[in-house]
Order: C-alpha cells, then structure tokens, then sequence
C-alpha cells in the first residue's frame, strides 16, 4: 500500500517537472499573443483614423503615437508627392533634434533642396531602407543626394505606396547609439505602412468628397453662427439648446434637399415636414412670380379647411385679391398678422385666420416668392420669435429652391445642348452619306468611262486592221471570180467546181466578218442625221425583228412612253436592239428554252432610258465581265464572232451613253442604257460608217 503510495507521488511529481518546463514556452507564446493582440488593435485604430480624424495634424498625431506603442518612434516624419506638380510635402513632422521646426516649416524649403534630401530620394526608389550614420552618407555620396537636419544614428525609411506606386514616405530614427532597429521592427513598420498607405488615402478620399460640398456647408456653418449668436444667452437652458440642435438639422436637412433628386412636389413636402418641426405648419403654401410674365402661382399648398386655391397661375392685375400675400412680395418684408390685435388683412380668402406669417423668398435681394403659415386654433398664436424663425428657415428654402431651380435650368439646357448636339450629329451623317454616296458614284463613273475607252480604242484599232486587209481580199475575191470563170469556160467545172465553191464561201464568211469588224470601230453617225419619235421608230424595228424572233418560237413585247423625240441616228437604235436580240436568241435561249424579251423605254430629264431583258440562261460574274470585250464569246464553236455586244457598247458610248449588265445563272439578264435625247454631233461627217472604213 505505501509502495503504490510513493509510486503515485513520483508520477505526479515528474509531471509537475513537465509543466514546469512548458511554463517559458507558455509566457513566450502568450507575448506573441499580447503582442499580436497590441498590433491587431493599432491596425483597427489606425483604420479608425481615416473617419474619426478631424484633420490631417490629428490624424498623423493619433498615428504617431500608435506607432510608438509599437517601436522606439520618438523622431517621425511624414511626406508626400504632390499629384499634379510632382512637389515634395511635409504633411508630419517630430524630432527631437529639431523641436520647434513643424512640417510647414520644412516645406518652406526650395523643392530643389527638397528633391535632393533623403527622404525624396526614398520616395523614388519605393523600397525600405535601414541606414546607419555611415550608411546615410555612403548613400548620399552615391546618388548625389544631402539630408537635413542633424545626422541619426539609426534610420528607418518605408515608402507609402498606392498599389505599386509610391506616393510618399514614413521614417523613424534614432540619436540614441544604444537604440537600434531590428528587423522585426522593420517587417512590423512595412506592414503597418501599407494599412497607413490605406487609412491615409480614405482620409484624402474623404476630404476631397468634403471639399466638394464646402460651400453649401459654409453657408450652413453661417447661418448655424448668427442663430448661435441670437441665442447665446440662453445657451444654459437645455430647452433652448435642444431647440437650436433642432433648428440646426431642420436647415441640414433642407440643405440636403436641394442636391438631393426628387421631383418639385416632393421638394416641397419634405420641406414642409422639416418646418413642421419647429413650429405649427398644418396649414402652409408657397407662392412665387414668373420672372418674365408675373404670373403668381402656388405650387405648394396644404391647408385643413381645403379652401378653394387658384389652381391656374394669377395675372398681376388679379393678385391683389390674395391679400398679405401680395403685401410680402412687394415690401419684401416678414409680416405676421394676429386677428386679435391687428385684424385679419382685408383681400384674403377662405376662413379668417387667428394667425398669419409670411416670409419672403430672396435671391440677391431679389424677391420671387413667398412662404407662408397659417393657424385656425385659438391656441396657435405665432410669435415675434416664430416670425423670425420662419425668416431664417425661409432664407434657407429660398436658396434650397433656387438651387433647385437652377439645378432644372443646367438639365434642361443639357437636354436642349445634347437634343442640337443630336441634330448636328445627324445632319454630318447625312451629308458624310451624301459625300459617300458622290465619292462611289464618281468612281464608276470612272471606271465606266476608262472601260468605255478602252474599249473603244481596241474597236477603233480592229476597224483599221480590217481596213488594211479590206483591199487585198476584194483583189483575192476579184481574181478568184476571174478563174473561176476561166475554169468553167474551159470545161474544168466538174474536176474543180467543188474547190472553188468551198474558196467564193470562205471569202464571203472572210467579207462579212471584215464588214463586222468596221462597224466595230466605225462612228454612230451611220446614215443620216434627223429627229425621229423613238416609239414609232421601236415599232417599226419591231417589223423588221419579227421573222428572227417568231421562227424561232420566241416573243417580245416593247412598252415605251409616248412623245420622246431623239436627235440623232436611228441606225444607232436600230444597230442595239438588233445585237442584243439576236445574242437573246443565240446565247440567252440556245439551250432551246421559249423565250420572252421586254424592251421598256421612258424619258428621264434630257436622257432616254431602255431597259431591255430576258428570260434566258443568264452569265456568271466572271462572263457578265468581259461580255463588252471584242472577240470574247462563249459559242464560238456555234461561229459566234463575239462582236455583237461590244457593237452595241461602242454604239452606246459613241453617242455619250453608258450601258450596265445585270445577271445571274438561271435568271435571264438584263441591260439598262442611258442615252441622251440629241446625240452628239457625229465624228465622220456626211458619211457613213462603211464609208468612212472603205469599201470591199
């Protein structure tokens, strides 16, 4: 029993050792706690700073001294870049070395001395720095740079960074040999830098959102001081303060109203609220005068009796019947009228009021408005105090409405300003439409014309090959006619009749296509020169294209407006309509489709045009191309010459007309020409076109 006794009293015993021995580790554990707890609580305070702060000298010296609860932070000193100049500014400094010297004073510097001091220089490298004295001047000598001030002993600079740029710098130092920095000391002050780099820019976000509304509230701050001032000696009464706060956020709120967004009408209401607040407004209206017209209108009115308001604006001649109304706006002075004393004034409606007060509405000493109260209770009685009160309110509202009104007046002049922005916007696009619509059809109109010419010049350069070789081949067909007739006398017939006649065929097909290959670059002018009525001569063209056409099964129909008289040549006419039927036939129906031809013809201004298509086989893109070239077919196995098309475009273009394709496969395709009413006068005169090639 003793044994099991000892037993157990040395098992406890070696496990009071064990406790013993984590007792350090314990203490060292619940400092890193202490100590996390400490820096957890300077990082909430100085988050904190940015909205308590009342300005910058208490927000860097609330910060000042939570940095010294965590470091040796006697000797501190803050600054900043300037956003626009790019200037170095003092915004804190403390050092014992210099004690009356404050950040004002260190900015009264040359930003030329500035820029080169230590402190500038941290800022643009954007790194830590841990220097010791030697360090400093070791730097120094480096980037030709000199401090101020006495040189320290210890010296620890963090650059303030806005994400990766820097925007200033945090240092401490030391003039203590025995006080040196570590490098916890300098994790500790980077990471706090970046929570003071955060707070610090909520601080200037706030200031600047402050600024903003500097004026509406110095105007407040204003008008808050002369109330303070009316009511200073009664400042001890609770009663009297508690009034004051009252007054004070009844004229925040209509402040606040005036750049808040709402509509006139809730404007109004709420204001009424406020002013309900502090004295008896069951009963109240607003009244104000048009500038231009006169007109009084009420466009805020509440009143318990419901009496019977002018809903429509009141001209000057009628607003005398509005009684006190009309008094306030033309003395521009607080009236306050009570039945007992003074009577009810004589011109106003509705049922007599106990009491009246009405205040007038001014901007720059300008009167445009009234804002009035009423009381139907015995036991409302305003006073002298109520009648100065609504005159300090009213000066409120009526800047509160004036805002407004000039808030309305910005919007509608940006609507107006964006509605003719609007206008002009579109008026450009329209004529930059124009301009490109001019641009596209002056290059076809090129293009058209630099195909017509050359065009025209390889027609021109066919007729004189044909012209060349036109006398050699009548000398060939002449001599071959001779022979033949000489073989024939001499009974060679049956041995060589067979031959020649295959010869006499070959120099006729020889012949015609000569004849083809004139007319190709001959001049429009072929035949003579008259005025003929183009729905007449179509008709008669008809007669002569018939027989070709009903052959072959196929039909065409021609519609043309009656009384357009050309000046010109009818064989031109007569020449187009005769190629590009026989290329219907040929190619638009070769697949032995029936076909059908329209021809329509209308005058436009001093231009005839024709609009001539089928219901053929249609072209590719590629054919559609190169339908007007010479030579070009694509049944030149059929004995096809390809010059039918490329006549009618030189007859078109000859006469200063133009002419456009229009196809696909399977859809027909159709021609559209322009020609104008009286042709231009002929290139060869008093000739004909074979004339003026030569004869065969």
């Amino acid at each position: 029993m003793a044994s099991a006794r000892y037993r157990g009293d040395s098992s406890l015993h070696e496990r009071l050792q064990e406790l013993k021995k984590l007792i350090p580790e314990l203490e060292e554990q619940a400092d890193e706690l202490r100590q996390s707890k400490h820096l957890q609580s300077a990082l909430f305070e100085i988050s904190e700073l940015s909205h308590t702060a009342q300005d910058l000298g208490e927000f860097f010296g609330s910060l000042h001294r939570i940095i010294g609860g965590l470091m040796y932070a006697e000797n501190l000193i803050v600054a900043v870049i300037e956003p626009d100049s790019g200037d170095i500014r003092f915004v804190y400094h403390a050092d014992e070395a210099e004690p009356d010297v404050t950040a004002d004073d260190m900015n009264e510097y040359p930003q030329d001395q500035l820029r080169k001091g230590l402190t500038y220089y941290v800022i643009k490298v954007g790194k830590l720095m841990h220097l010791d004295g030697e360090g400093i001047r070791r730097v120094e000598q480096e980037a030709g740079i000199k401090s101020m001030g006495e040189l320290a002993h210890d010296w620890l600079a963090v650059p303030l960074l806005d994400g990766e740029s820097p925007f200033g710098a945090l240092l401490i130092q030391s003039y203590d040999s025995s006080i040196r920095y570590s490098r916890e000391d300098e994790i500790l002050l980077e990471f706090v830098c970046q929570h003071i780099s955060s707070a610090l820019q909520r601080k200037w976000a706030s200031e600047a959102l402050q600024k903003a509304h500097d004026k509406l509230e110095e105007r407040v701050a204003l008008r808050t001081r002369e109330l303070s001032e009316a009511v200073s000696d009664l400042e001890r009464e609770v009663t009297v303060r508690k009034r004051s706060e009252q007054i004070q956020h009844t004229l925040l709120k209509i402040a606040r109203l005036a750049s808040e967004r709402m509509d006139m009408r809730d404007f109004y209401k709420h204001v009424h609220e406020a002013i309900a607040g502090l004295i008896d407004a069951r009963n109240i209206y607003v009244a104000l005068v048009d500038d231009g017209s006169g007109m009084l209108r009420f466009p805020y009115k509440v009143d318990e009796t419901e009496t019977d308001w002018p809903d429509e604006p009141l001209p000057p001649a009628e607003q005398d019947d509005v009684g006190p109304t009309v008094g306030v706006l033309r003395s521009g002075e607080a009236y306050l009228f009570r039945a007992d004393e003074t009577g009810f004034p004589a011109g106003a409606k509705g049922k007599p009021a106990v009491a009246w007060m009405g205040v007038p509405l001014k901007s720059d000493e300008r009167v445009f408005g009234v804002l009035a109260v009423q009381s139907y209770s015995p036991n409302t009685r305003y006073s002298q105090k109520d009648k100065d009160l609504l005159s300090f309110v009213g000066q409120h509202v009526a800047s509160a409405i004036q805002h407004r009104h000039d808030q309305l007046t910005i919007e509608r002049a940006r609507q107006e300003l964006e509605h003719r922005v609007d206008e002009r916007t579109e008026e450009l696009q329209e004529a930059n439409d124009a301009l490109r619509g001019a641009l596209d059809e002056l290059k076809s109109t090129q293009g058209q014309l630099i195909e017509a010419e050359k065009l025209a010049s390889l027609g021109q350069l066919v007729a004189g090959v044909a012209h060349e070789i036109n006398t050699p081949l009548g000398v060939v067909i002449t001599a071959t006619t001779h022979l033949h007739e000489k073989i024939m006398d001499a009974g060679l017939g049956d041995q060589y009749g067979a031959t020649f006649d295959l010869i006499l065929k070959s120099l006729e097909r020889a012949t015609k296509l000569v004849s083809s290959f004139k007319l190709v670059g001959g001049d429009p002018s072929s035949g003579s020169r008259r005025r003929f009525n183009l729905h007449d001569y179509l008709d008669a063209s008809m007669v002569s294209l018939a027989p070709i056409i009903d052959n072959a099964g196929h039909s065409m129909t021609i519609h043309c407006s009656d009384g357009i008289e050309i000046d010109g040549y009818p064989s031109v006419i007569d020449q187009i309509l005769t190629n590009l039927v026989t290329n219907s036939i040929v190619h638009g129906f070769g697949d032995g489709r029936i076909g059908a031809i329209r021809l329509e013809a209308e005058q436009q201004d001093d231009d005839v045009v024709m609009v001539y298509r089928d219901n053929g086989v249609g072209v590719t893109d590629d054919v559609r191309q190169r339908m007007f070239e010479p030579f070009y077919t694509t049944s030149r196995s059929s004995g096809s010459t390809g010059l039918g098309l490329h006549i009618v475009f030189n007859r078109v273009n000859r006469v200063g007309g133009q002419i456009d394709i229009t196809s696909a496969p399977g859809k027909g395709v159709q021609f559209d020409i322009r020609m104008p009413l009286v042709f231009p006068a002929g290139k060869v005169s008093g000739e004909t076109a074979l004339e003026a090639a030569g004869t065969y």
